[in-house]
């Protein structure tokens, strides 16, 4: 046993008590806990194959971090390359977050649409909204969600809350031979000098995306 595992545990174990006292008391409670339980320890996704991708109506790309000035930054040219492998053998059509749309552009892909932010940052959410919003006749039903693994999660329960069925590609199966490394990213896909804080490392990364499930539970997006 490790001493993670130790120290879990210990955790559960002393506030075991507390915590069926809390639970206990109230179905409503017991749902609250055992969904936001859910959203804060769920880190392991259930990938699908390629030929089970073959039936969704489209990629849904979301990017990760940004470079200087704006610029792609080498997380997103990992998620390119994904999107172009995944389309390459579907040719299913793609909607994309604006910064890996108009790299795709420059490598002769054209997306079905591109969400660029209207009014400050463009968050997971406001990507979503604008795809939906793309999609009026309600014609998609089916999405395969390429976005770094550790936000993978995420992106795929805002589309679940809205009645879509989701697939997830391992990431890792559509980079090059040498990985993240390719694109001078650590073995978890995060590049040290993303200009975005929170995506330059797991370890900051994690703290921040905990907070965010968690806030977006609580307005209802999850």
């Amino acid at each position: 046993m490790t001493k993670k595992t130790e120290l879990i545990n210990r955790v559960l174990l002393e506030n075991k008590k507390d915590i069926y006292e809390m639970i206990g008391t109230s179905k409503v409670i017991d749902k609250i806990f055992l969904r936001v339980f859910y959203l804060i320890s769920k880190w392991r996704l259930l990938y699908d194959k390629l030929d089970k991708m073959q039936n969704a109506d489209v990629i849904f790309a979301f990017s990760f971090g940004l470079g200087k000035n704006d610029s792609l930054g080498q997380t997103n040219r990992a998620l390119v390359y994904v999107t172009r492998s995944i389309h390459k053998k579907t040719s299913i059509p793609i909607f994309a977050q604006w910064e890996i749309a108009e790299e795709l552009k420059l490598v002769g892909i054209k997306t079905s649409f591109s969400a660029y932010p209207k009014k400050g940052f463009l968050t997971t959410k406001g990507v979503v909204d604008q795809f939906l919003n793309h999609d009026k006749k309600r014609k998609i039903k089916k999405v395969i969600v390429v976005a770094h693994p550790d936000h993978q999660f995420r992106c795929g329960e805002l589309l679940k809350k809205l009645g879509y069925k989701v697939y997830f590609p391992r990431i890792s199966e559509y980079l090059p031979k040498d990985g993240w490394k390719h694109f001078n990213c650590d073995n978890f896909g995060y590049w040290k000098d993303s200009a975005q804080p929170w995506t330059t490392s797991r370890k900051l990364y994690i703290k921040h995306e905990i907070y965010t499930r968690i806030n977006s539970y609580y307005k209802n997006e999850l």
